[in-house]
């Protein structure tokens, strides 16, 4: 097991590694790779609405998060609110979601499954992360 000394140092070369991306950033990138997702984010949220792209895997992820904050709809901001998972498959298929404008944005751009977990450390909610895929049923 590594100590905390060689996972900081990690850390540290990581950050002045010569991709120059955040950390969150990269995690993003991670979980794009290492599941069936074609792109992650991680959105900050607070109560008062205040909505940030903290990381994101690639351009398409960030810019479905800033469409989800101009709208005020979407499963990111509905994962952070209700503190719960948000799930899905099939955004192109006969079952509606309640956000009927987000979906047609995310279908236009390819869009098809997204699943929006909530992040939050104890009871203090911080965002949410977001996994879209480009074919149904593989968020």
């Amino acid at each position: 097991m590594r100590g905390i000394d060689q996972i900081l140092a990690a850390i540290g070369a990581l950050a002045q590694s010569e991709t120059r991306r955040s950390l969150p950033e990269l995690l993003c990138v991670d979980c794009a790779r290492g599941l069936p997702s074609t792109a992650v984010a991680m959105t900050l949220v607070n109560d008062g609405g205040h909505q940030s792209v903290l990381g994101a895997s690639d351009p398409l992820a960030a810019r479905l998060e800033e469409l989800q904050f101009d709208l005020g709809e979407g499963p990111s901001l509905e994962a952070f609110r209700s503190n719960l998972a948000v799930v899905h498959h099939d955004l192109g298929g006969t079952s509606s979601t309640p956000w009927p404008a987000f979906a047609i944005g995310a279908r236009a751009v390819g869009i098809e499954a997204i699943i929006a977990l909530p992040l939050s450390v104890g009871k203090i909610r911080l965002g949410s992360l977001c996994l879209v895929s480009l074919s149904p049923g593989t968020a």
